[in-house]
C-alpha cells in the first residue's frame, strides 16, 4: 500500500492542530513517485488521507514505529494515486 510514515520534528515552528482521521490533506513535495523510483525534479502536489496511528502501527505496516508526538501516516490502504 502507498502508505506514508512523515516525520515532523523539523516542523516544531509550525502551529499545531489535531489532524482527524481521514481527512484530506494536501502534500507537496519532490520525492520518488513510488517505492524504489527515481526522484521527481518537478515539484508535484497530492491529496492524501491521514490514516489512524493503530493502522499504521500494524505489524506489516511500520510494525508501532510510528510514534504520534512527531508523526503521522496518510495515504491510501490500497496504494495509488
Amino acid at each position: 500500500p502507498l502508505i506514508l510514515q512523515v516525520e515532523m520534528s523539523n516542523f516544531r515552528s509550525m502551529p499545531k492542530r489535531n489532524l482527524q482521521d481521514y481527512e484530506n490533506l494536501e502534500v507537496i513535495g519532490m520525492g520518488a513517485q513510488y517505492e524504489g523510483g527515481p526522484l521527481s525534479d518537478t515539484l508535484r502536489d497530492l491529496t492524501v488521507r491521514k490514516l489512524p496511528t493503530t493502522l499504521c502501527n500494524r505489524r506489516r505496516w511500520y510494525g508501532n514505529r510510528v510514534n504520534d508526538a512527531t508523526m503521522f501516516c496518510a495515504g491510501y490502504r490500497n496504494g495509488g494515486r
